[in-house]
C-alpha cells in the first residue's frame, strides 16, 4: 500500500506524466521490466477496491469534516494531498500528457479483477473529485442538486437500498432534500414518491438511462429504481454520458410543463418527433475496439452508408457527417471547457472513418483514443434509424415502433412506447392547462437517447406542441 500512497504523492506535485519514475520505460518498446510503474498502478487498485470506497454511509465521514486525513493500516495522507493529486491527473491526462496517457493505456489494457488496469487511474479521480464536489466548499447549489448527487455515488452499496436514497440527505442540506427518511415505506413506494416529486419539479435526470422498473405491473415506467447499484465501469460510462447530456438543449429553452394524471400518470407537455423503424444489436462495456469497428459496419449497414454517404441528411449536411458525428455523440471530452465535452474536429472524424470505414492502419493510441472518446455514448445502447431518415443511439431494449419525443425542458430526446390503453375521462388533466392537444393513447418511458440533428433544440417550433401522459 505505501507504493500507492507514494504513487498518489507524485501526481500531488503536478508531475508531467514523463516525469513519474517508471514511466518512459513503461511505454518504451524495448523495455520488458513494467514493474516499476506497473507495481504502484496495482497498489493503488488495491487501495481504491476497498470497501470504505464501496459504501453510501462513508460518504458523509468524507464529507462533512473540513480537513481530513485518509488512514490505511499505518499510512495516512491529508485529504487534501488526494485530492490535488486527483485533480492533476484529470488535467494533465486530458491536455498537455494525453498522448502520453494514451500509450500508457495501451500498456494498462489487460485485465484485473475483471476490468482494464488502466481504469484504476480514473476511478482514482472519479472516487476522489466525486467527493469533493459534496464537501464544505465544494458544494453546488440549485434545485437539482439531488439528482446529481445521488448521481455521483450511485455506485455505492448498502444493506438496505432504502440508504441508497437516505444516506445522502445529510449532505444535501435542508434546503435540498426532497423528502425526509421514512423507513416505514418500501423501496417501490420510495421510488415512486420521489420520482414523481422530482418529475413535477422539472428533474428529468430521473428518465435517464435505464435503471427504472422493468416490470411495468410493480410500478410507473418513469419510477427510477433508487436502489440499484452499478458497477465501476456501468458507473464511469454513465459519468461521462452525462456530461454530454448536460451540454445539451434539446428542449431546455422551454420551461417544463408536468401535471398528475390519475393514480400513475403524469402528464408532459412536448412535441414528436419520429418513430423508431430499424435498431441494431446492442454494443457492450466488455467488447474490444475490434467489435466496436464490426459494430459500426453493421449501423453502417442499416443506413446503406457505402451508397448514401454523400446524400443529405433530413436534418442538414450528409449522411456520412451525420453518421460520423452520431458515432461521437457529437462530443469529445476536453480539459478545455467548463463543461468537460467539445464538438468533435475534422481530424478526429477522419481518424474514425479511416479506421472504421476505410479498415486503415491506425495505431494503437489512435484505437484508444477513438474507442475512448465514443464508447461511452454507444455502449449499452443500440444504434437506431426513423422513418423520416433520423439516426441516433438510444437504450438497449428499445425495438421498432417506438417513439422520438422531446420533453419541455429537458435536455436530451427520449424514447416513449405507445401502450393499448387509452386516455380516460380522470386522466384528462380537465381544468388544467395544456401544450396542444392529447395524445390519446398512453406511453411508457425507454429512455433517453442521441438523435443527431435535433440536440440543440431544432424541433421547438418545427412541430406541433403535445400533451403526452407517462405511465
Amino acid at each position: 500500500m505505501s507504493e500507492a500512497f507514494a504513487l498518489v504523492r507524485m501526481l500531488a506535485e503536478n508531475l508531467h506524466l514523463n516525469e513519474i519514475p517508471g514511466f518512459v520505460n513503461l511505454t518504451s518498446s524495448s523495455n520488458i521490466d513494467h514493474r516499476r510503474f506497473v507495481e504502484p498502478v496495482q497498489a493503488l487498485n488495491a487501495m481504491m477496491r476497498r470497501s470504505w470506497w464501496q459504501r453510501i454511509w462513508t460518504v458523509q465521514e468524507a464529507a462533512l469534516p473540513r480537513d481530513g486525513i485518509l488512514m490505511c493500516g499505518s499510512l495516512e495522507m491529508p485529504w487534501a494531498t488526494m485530492t490535488k493529486a486527483a485533480a492533476n491527473w484529470r488535467h494533465h491526462a486530458n491536455s498537455c500528457c494525453s498522448l502520453s496517457k494514451e500509450k500508457l493505456y495501451a500498456v494498462l489494457d489487460y485485465a484485473t479483477h475483471g476490468e482494464p488496469t488502466y481504469i484504476t487511474l480514473s476511478t482514482f479521480q472519479r472516487n476522489l473529485l466525486a467527493l469533493e464536489t459534496v464537501r464544505p466548499g465544494g458544494q453546488e447549489s440549485g434545485e437539482q442538486k439531488f439528482m446529481r448527487t445521488f448521481r455521483l455515488f450511485s455506485n455505492r452499496h448498502s444493506t438496505d437500498p432504502r440508504d441508497k436514497v437516505y444516506g445522502l440527505l445529510g449532505i444535501l442540506g435542508e434546503n435540498h432534500q426532497p423528502i425526509s427518511a421514512d423507513y416505514k415505506i418500501k423501496m417501490s413506494d420510495l421510488n415512486d414518491m420521489l420520482s414523481r416529486k422530482l418529475l413535477l419539479s422539472g428533474q428529468f435526470a430521473v428518465l435517464y438511462g435505464e435503471a427504472r422498473h422493468l416490470d411495468h405491473g410493480t410500478g410507473p415506467s418513469w419510477a427510477k429504481n433508487f436502489g440499484q447499484t452499478l458497477n465501476r465501469v456501468d458507473q464511469r460510462i454513465e459519468d461521462l454520458r452525462n456530461n454530454n447530456r448536460q451540454d445539451y438543449k434539446a428542449a431546455s429553452s422551454k420551461p417544463a410543463a408536468v401535471q398528475v394524471c390519475g393514480r400513475m400518470g403524469l402528464a408532459f407537455a412536448t412535441v414528436w418527433v419520429d418513430e423508431v423503424s430499424t435498431t441494431s444489436r446492442v454494443f457492450r462495456a466488455w467488447e474490444s475496439k475490434e467489435d466496436m469497428q464490426a459494430f459500426f459496419h453493421e449501423c453502417a449497414g442499416l443506413i446503406n452508408f457505402a451508397s448514401r454517404k454523400e446524400k443529405s441528411y433530413s436534418l442538414g449536411g450528409t449522411v456520412k457527417e451525420a453518421f460520423l458525428r452520431t458515432a461521437f455523440g457529437d462530443r469529445c471530452r476536453s480539459s478545455e471547457t467548463q463543461s468537460a465535452v467539445r464538438r468533435p474536429r475534422e481530424a478526429e472524424k477522419v481518424k474514425l472513418k479511416e479506421w472504421v470505414w476505410d479498415l486503415a492502419d491506425v495505431s494503437p493510441e489512435t484505437k484508444l483514443y477513438l474507442g475512448n472518446n465514443i464508447k461511452y455514448n454507444i455502449c449499452n445502447r443500440v444504434f437506431f434509424t426513423t422513418k423520416e431518415g433520423l439516426m441516433g443511439f438510444g437504450p438497449s431494449n428499445m425495438r421498432s415502433g417506438d417513439e422520438v419525443w422531446v420533453l419541455f425542458g429537458a435536455k436530451v430526446p427520449v424514447i416513449l412506447r405507445p401502450l393499448e390503453t387509452m386516455i380516460n375521462r380522470e386522466e384528462n388533466c380537465s381544468g388544467t392547462s395544456q401544450s396542444g392537444y392529447m395524445a390519446r393513447r398512453h406511453r411508457e418511458v425507454i429512455g433517453d437517447c442521441y438523435v443527431h440533428g435535433i440536440m440543440e433544440g431544432e424541433m421547438l417550433g418545427q412541430r406541433k406542441e403535445m400533451t403526452v401522459v407517462l405511465r
